[in-house]
């Protein structure tokens, strides 16, 4: 178990020593913790876009600018429903992407309930476009297309996961993934990060879409 300082006279967390202490947990199958996080102790372990069953981590991006992920963890659904509302209204984003598979679902349920505009996105879907063998393979094309010119945040743990996964193609000529699986267990981590960055090349989004900043009804 981890902590950060709180109150009058706390220091900064030095967030790669916490980096450095879940990874050596990782390494030796003993389970992680992190407590009374601040803000800036983001570990960067998954992303809303891409919520997962412990963590939930906001990605952003705007044109060729990617931005710093928002990591939460061990959130409920309403803590989540919470904190994704919040981040919506804050950044007024032109669309917004959430995996529906497993916690992402009911996330994305409670949302629309509320009257926020968002789309759910199934990692193994059916693509927009022919030649993908699902939709995580034609996020992914699209993302490595745009990383030619496009800008990613200063994060060690994003730049270490974009080469991760490995493709090829299907007999019918579609490109293909490796599946997560086998990459978690060829590299021992999971790509949380790059998840999260593919997603927001989800679907086409024009400037002059409503933006979610507040629910349709009021």
């Amino acid at each position: 178990i981890a902590g950060c300082e709180s109150g009058p006279g706390a220091r900064e967390t030095d967030v790669d020593w916490l980096r450095a202490l879940r990874d050596q947990c990782r390494a030796g199958e003993t389970p992680f913790f992190l407590k009374q996080a601040e803000e800036t102790a983001d570990l960067g372990e998954d992303r809303l876009l891409d919520i997962g069953d412990d963590e939930s981590v906001f990605a952003y991006r705007q044109g060729r600018s990617a931005f710093k992920m928002k990591c939460y963890r061990n959130l409920d659904l309403m803590g989540l429903v919470g904190n994704a509302a919040n981040s919506i209204t804050r950044w007024r984003p032109h669309a917004v992407f959430i995996d529906v598979t497993g916690l992402g679902a009911g996330v994305y349920d409670r949302l629309k309930e509320l009257g926020y505009r968002c789309t759910g996105i199934e990692f193994g879907g059916k693509p927009n476009a022919p030649g993908f063998m699902n939709r995580r393979a034609e996020m992914w094309k699209l993302m490595a297309d745009w990383i030619r010119h496009g800008s990613i945040p200063s994060d060690s743990e994003l730049i270490s996961e974009l080469p991760g996964p490995t493709y090829g193609y299907h007999s019918d000529g579609r490109l293909k993934l490796e599946p997560k699986e086998d990459i978690e267990a060829r590299l021992g981590f999971t790509l949380d990060e790059f998840d999260g960055l593919i997603l927001t090349f989800a679907e086409p989004v024009s400037p002059k879409a409503r933006m979610p900043g507040k629910p349709i009804h009021q």
